[in-house]
C-alpha cells in the first residue's frame, strides 16, 4: 500500500488517533499472518473478534485499527466500523499514490476469476500488473487486494461478487475502474434475486461509480447485455461488445481442440484476424480469452504480448485443473458451479476424445442457491449429460438426484446417485478403472473437493 501517517489515516477514516503518530505501509486483518510493522484491522466476525488478539500484537503489529479502545501499549485508530474502515483505507491508499494506475473490474455470472487470470497474465507481459488473490472477491478481499497494490505497479484487476443487491456498488465505490467486463449473465444466485434481468441489474450496478469515461467489455452473445435497459445502466459509456457472430466488435472465428489445450481465431476491430492458443481446453476457456484479448488491445498490447500471457496461464485452486493419477485423468473443477458452468465442464469432457477403452465420467453434486428455480436447473445439466454422451453418471446431493433422473430419462445407461459423500468414494474406488476420464463439478458447499482427496489417500 501508499506509506501513509496515523494521523491521515485517522482523518480519512473520521476516527480517533490513541497513541503515537507513524507510518505504515502493510495492512492485515489476520494477526497470525500480519507482517512485523503492519497495522492490523480488527474485524468482528461470526466466530472471533479481532479485538481479543490486539494485546499479542504488542511488539510486533505498527498500530491497530479498532471499534473500541484496547488496554494494550499500542497506537490505536478508534473507528465506528472497522469493515467500512477497511473499505475507506484501501480506496485512501489507491487515491494517495503518486503514479497513474489503470484499474480494471471483472464481474459476471461465470468465468469471473478464469478471466481475471487470464487478463492478469496477459497484462503481465508488458506492465506490471496486480490482481485479486484467488476469488478475494467480496467486501473484505477487494479492499485487501487494494492494500497489498505494490508502488511499482501500473495496472489492477479486480474481480467483483456478489450475492445480492448494492454489493458490487459499494465495491465499485472503492475501485473507482477506468475498464469493465462482464462475462455473462447466468443463473448463480438467482434464487436470491429472482431473475436473470435482476442480476444483470445487480451486476451493472459497477457502472454506478464507474469512470464517465470508461469502457465496457461485455458478453455480446447476450440480449440482456444489448436491451434498452442495459444501455441505460450502462450510463452513455463505450461498450465493446465481444463472442460469436457478426454483431460483436470481437469475435471468435475458428475453435479447435488439441487434448488439453485449444486453439482459436479473433476477429476484431483492432486489425487483421489472428490466432492464438491456450494451455488449457474447453470453449468456455477461448470465450474468456476474448476479454483478456480485447482489454489488452485497448491498453496497446501486441499480440506478442498477448501470446505470451496466454501461455503464462495456469488454472488455480479447483477451477478445471487436469491431471492424470494411476492411469486415470481427473478434471477437478469443484470449487463452485451453476447450470451454466456445469454445462460448459460436460462439454469438456465429452466433446474431448478419451483414450482407447477409456470412459467419460462426470461426478455430480448440487448446485446451491437455485431456489426455485433449482430442479429445472438440475434436469437439464442430466438431459445435457446424456446428449453429450457421457459414459458413467454419479451424482451427490438431494438437488443432483434431478441430474440422475433426467440423465436417464434421456438415454442415459449408467446413473448411480449418492446422498453421502463417503460411500460414493468407496463406490468410485472400486469402479473407476486406467484410461477413465472422470469430471468432479458442484457447489462449494459439497465439498467434492474432499472426495477427491479420499480417493487420492485410498490410492486412484
Amino acid at each position: 500500500m501508499t506509506p501513509l501517517s496515523l494521523r491521515s489515516i485517522a482523518f480519512h477514516l473520521e476516527g480517533t488517533l490513541l497513541g503515537e503518530d507513524c507510518v505504515v505501509d502493510t495492512v492485515g486483518i489476520d494477526s497470525r499472518t500480519l507482517p512485523r510493522g503492519g497495522l492490523f484491522v480488527a474485524l468482528i466476525g461470526e466466530r472471533n473478534d479481532g479485538h481479543d488478539f490486539i494485546p499479542s500484537l504488542v511488539g510486533r503489529a505498527e498500530a491497530v485499527i479498532c471499534q473500541r479502545k484496547v488496554d494494550a501499549d499500542i497506537p490505536q485508530i478508534v473507528v465506528l466500523d472497522t469493515v467500512e474502515a477497511l473499505g475507506k483505507l484501501a480506496k485512501f491508499s489507491v487515491d494517495a499514490r503518486s503514479t497513474p494506475l489503470i484499474k480494471i473490474a471483472i464481474t459476471g455470472s461465470v468465468g469471473k476469476t478464469t478471466t481475471k487470470e487470464l487478463c492478469g497474465h496477459v497484462l503481465n507481459a508488458a506492465l506490471p500488473t496486480h490482481r485479486t488473490q484467488g476469488n478475494k472477491n467480496n467486501h473484505l478481499g477487494l479492499p485487501l487486494t487494494m492494500l497489498s497494490l505494490h508502488p511499482d505497479d501500473t495496472a489492477m484487476i479486480c474481480e467483483m461478487g456478489m450475492n445480492a443487491k448494492g454489493e458490487i456498488s459499494y465495491l465499485s465505490s472503492l475501485l473507482r475502474p477506468q475498464y469493465a467486463i462482464v462475462t455473462n449473465i447466468g443463473t448463480a444466485h438467482i434464487g436470491r434475486l429472482g431473475s436473470r434481468e435482476e442480476i444483470r441489474t445487480a451486476k451493472l450496478e459497477l457502472c454506478e461509480n464507474m469512470d464517465r469515461n470508461g469502457v465496457l467489455i461485455v458478453d455480446g452473445n447476450e440480449p440482456l447485455l444489448r436491451d434498452k435497459e442495459a444501455f441505460s445502466l450502462y450510463g452513455g459509456r463505450r461498450v465493446i461488445f465481444v463472442g460469436k457472430g457478426a454483431n460483436c466488435d470481437v469475435r471468435q472465428t475458428a475453435l479447435a481442440m488439441h487434448g488439453d489445450e485449444c486453439s482459436f481465431r479473433i476477429a476484431s476491430m483492432f486489425g487483421e484476424e489472428r490466432d492464438f492458443s491456450l494451455p488449457i481446453t474447453g470453449a468456455h476457456n477461448a470465450a474468456n480469452a476474448l476479454y483478456a484479448y480485447t482489454l489488452a488491445k485497448l491498453l496497446n498490447l501486441s499480440d506478442e504480448d498477448i501470446q505470451s500471457g496466454f501461455t503464462a496461464y495456469q488454472p488455480i485452486g479447483m477451477r478445471q485443473h487436469i491431471y492424470e493419477k494411476n492411469g486415470i485423468k481427473y478434471i477437478a473443477d469443484c470449487y463452485n458451479a451453476g447450470p451454466e458452468s456445469m454445462i460448459a465442464s460436460l462439454r469438456v469432457l465429452c466433446e474431448n476424445p478419451a483414450p482407447a477403452g477409456g470412459r467419460k465420467v462426470a461426478v455430480l453434486g448440487d448446485m446451491l442457491e437455485l431456489g426455485s428455480f433449482s430442479e429445472a436447473a438440475h434436469r437439464r445439466v442430466g438431459a445435457t449429460f446424456a446428449t453429450l454422451g457421457g459414459d458413467v453418471l454419479y451424482t451427490l446431493g438431494e438437488n443432483a438426484r434431478f441430474i440422475a433422473a433426467s440423465a436417464q430419462e434421456n438415454g442415459a445407461k449408467e446413473v448411480y446417485s449418492f446422498s453421502n459423500s463417503g460411500t460414493l468414494v468407496e463406490a468410485l474406488k472400486y469402479t473407476l478403472r486406467q484410461k477413465d476420464t472422470v469430471l468432479f463439478k458442484a457447489s462449494n458447499g459439497m465439498h467434492l473437493d474432499k472426495v477427491i482427496e479420499a480417493l487420492h489417500v485410498n490410492g486412484e
